[in-house]
């Protein structure tokens, strides 16, 4: 039952990252934001044989909400980096506790 909740929990997790990401590349790619406006005139004046069709390269360069990179979604990259850093946790936790010793039972006469 702690798997189905874990896998339910990171799931839900993934989806709002990705959706969260892919908001804030679509506001990066705007022609008010002028880092994207000059890098696109400086691709179209690159690209002399696709100058001419400025229109279409404005319209391939918008974003998507599909993913045509073959990338993950930025989401996963973020739990797996949760994970990672909850393991590190857990690995310093550990350190942390009372050594076992074996062979010592527990003490004669205590009731536990």
């Amino acid at each position: 039952m702690g798997g189905s909740i874990f896998i339910a929990g990171t799931g839900a997790i993934v989806t709002n990252r990705t959706l969260f990401h892919e908001a804030r590349l679509a506001d990066a790619m705007r022609l008010s934001n002028p880092a994207y406006a000059n890098r696109l005139n400086e691709l179209t004046h690159a690209y002399g044989a696709i100058a001419s069709a400025r229109e279409r390269l404005r319209w391939r360069a918008a974003p998507s909400t599909g993913n045509s990179t073959g990338k993950p979604p930025l989401g996963y990259v973020d739990i797996y980096r949760m994970l990672a850093w909850m393991s590190l946790a857990m690995v310093v936790c550990a350190l942390l506790l009372n050594k076992n010793k074996p062979g010592e039972g527990a003490p004669s006469g205590e009731v536990g």
